[in-house]
């Protein structure tokens, strides 16, 4: 199951457009997502993490998250490279940036409070 936000079609860290079967998105999540999954039903599944992912939905900042068998991939935006920099000179430059120790252990928490819900029976 890969939940993408904001999809513009350059993607590649999604599987979205390899996935077959595009679901109705849940009304408290942000509307210009894309879900999709390999399989017809994802109720259950959705029913089982839709607390944590959408407290990881709520972050403007989220950008895909992919649940698959073998784990679960998370990317997020943490910085965004000046346009005009990329437009003269095309190539990113995102200058010094440090991310808060306390914003990776929240989404880390909240990841693994994901696993454990998958992982139980």
């Amino acid at each position: 199951m890969d939940v993408l936000v904001r999809p513009t079609g350059v993607e590649v860290f999604s599987p979205s457009r390899d996935l077959a079967y595009r679901h109705e998105l849940l009304s408290h999540w942000p509307q210009a997502s894309i879900l999709k999954s390999s399989f017809p039903d994802v109720e259950k599944l959705l029913q089982q993490v839709d607390l944590p992912l959408t407290e990881l939905l709520e972050d403007s900042y989220t950008k895909c998250l992919t649940l698959r068998p073998d784990g679960m991939r998370y990317v997020v935006q943490i910085a965004q490279s000046s346009q005009a920099h990329y437009m003269v000179l095309r190539n990113s430059h995102f200058g010094p940036m440090q991310v808060p120790a306390a914003f990776l252990e929240a989404k880390l928490n909240t990841l693994g409070n994901m696993m454990k819900i998958l992982e139980s029976p």
